[in-house]
């Protein structure tokens, strides 16, 4: 058996975000404030994050909702704050050595991408691209707010193995998220844990870097 494709749940397995970027800090302290706890912020904002990443709700309501959170409120603040929290969404944090094993992967196999963004796939790929992983790297970049549809949803990651032209025991499936490798295995296809924060039981293997899977999907074409 050969692997064919190899799916990415991309925020945590190939970027972070950080909770408060540098710009929404600065304005912070500019108007003296302290930002909130994220467990505070996400309890706060659980259904409006739900609807921006669904694409119901306007981005800018959206972060109207959490700077008013973090303590904002005058008009100019919010629109100053609109601006950084922009600024911010793009300064994308990757491992060392990401940007080049995925370009040695895609050498290989279809690359595809799943992720919960308010953000469209231009965005992100544009984004990513500034740190060394041009667009043309994936096959497929599906984001919630195009797509209608959160990850892990099944028929999200059915139609990613479609449009990847492989099959579920093709695909690898690459996550930190328990949840996303158990609908994974559900599926057919094989789990990779990629740092998670805790072991995960029904991952096939557990690798610390985008570069561990360049030997795995080798060893698939290896004759058993």
């Amino acid at each position: 058996m050969s692997v064919r494709a190899v799916l990415f749940d991309v925020q945590g397995a190939i970027y972070e975000r950080p909770a408060v970027g540098v710009a929404l800090q600065t304005l912070l302290d500019h108007y003296g404030l302290k930002p909130r706890h994220p467990s505070i912020v996400n309890s706060a904002l659980r259904a409006a994050a739900f609807d921006a990443n669904l694409g119901r709700i306007v981005l800018d309501d959206y972060y109207n909702a959490l700077l008013r959170v973090h303590g904002l409120s005058e008009p100019q603040a919010l629109s100053a704050g609109r601006e950084a929290l922009r600024f911010d969404a793009g300064r994308l944090n990757l491992t060392v050595g990401t940007a080049s094993a995925l370009r040695r992967l895609q050498g290989l196999v279809s690359i595809g991408a799943l992720v919960n963004s308010p953000y469209s796939s231009a965005d992100e790929k544009g984004w990513l691209s500034r740190l060394g992983v041009p667009p043309d790297i994936w096959a497929i970049y599906l984001c919630s707010c195009e797509s209608g549809l959160l990850r892990p949803d099944p028929p999200l990651l059915e139609s990613a193995i479609r449009q990847m032209e492989a099959t579920a025991d093709q695909t690898l499936a690459v996550s930190r998220d328990p949840e996303f490798l158990e609908v994974a295995v559900d599926l057919g296809m094989i789990p990779i844990a990629l740092r998670p924060a805790d072991p995960i039981r029904v991952a096939r293997v557990t690798v610390e870097a985008v570069s561990d899977l360049l030997p795995i999907v080798a060893s698939f074409d290896q004759p058993t």
